[in-house]
């Protein structure tokens, strides 16, 4: 079984050097423990200290992971890199699958190095509401680009993010009603393109 937990970057280290307080985390992970289940930490909204004009810093993110691996050595198991991150909103920045692949790339190394082994989640692809910015992607897109990065290679699981949903699971995607489950049978050809593999 797995708990995903949600984690505000900005909420807990607002502040560049801060110690931040994780004792109600602690408690949610003392819990997962006592049911024997892996927990994935879902690590959002970067601080503005922990961003470049490209995006959240590899540095930064790389010493948060490491620093909640070593706090919680047997219950995190996974943690999701930005959610969103084909948005601005996720990704704080204008977003770019190259450099999301770069920043992927480079924690993963990094915590390889270290000796860490988690599960890295990437992307948390979200299709676009009526609400999206002049600078956020398609979902279909980015995925798109990460491939042409050569992240099919060496990114081992894409999340998938469901907003809203509309309509029945059963029904295909259409302009009136864009946020159905079967959405994702697009999802499969992007990976299944022999033409977007290396």
């Amino acid at each position: 079984d797995w708990i995903a937990i949600p984690l505000d970057w900005t909420r807990w280290m607002p502040e560049a050097g801060q110690t931040a307080d994780f004792s109600s985390l602690d408690e949610s992970m003392q819990r997962a423990a006592e049911c024997h289940s892996a927990v994935m930490i879902s690590l959002s909204n970067p601080p503005d200290w922990a961003l470049t004009a490209q995006g959240p810093s590899v540095e930064a993110t790389s010493q948060l992971i490491s620093m909640l691996a070593a706090r919680y050595p047997g219950e995190l198991q996974a943690v999701e890199l930005f959610p969103g991150a084909n948005t601005v909103g996720g990704w704080k920045a204008a977003p770019d699958p190259a450099e999301y692949a770069r920043l992927y790339w480079e924690v993963k190394s990094s915590l390889q190095a270290q000796g860490i082994s988690l599960i890295l989640v990437a992307a948390g692809l979200t299709p676009l509401d009526t609400s999206r910015t002049a600078s956020d992607w398609q979902d279909l897109d980015f995925l798109r680009g990460l491939y042409s990065a050569g992240a099919s290679e060496w990114m081992d699981v894409i999340a998938l993010r469901f907003p809203q949903l509309s309509g029945s699971p059963l029904a295909s995607t259409a302009d009136e009603m864009p946020l159905v489950l079967r959405r994702y049978e697009a999802i499969r050809d992007v990976i299944d393109d022999p033409s977007l593999s290396p």
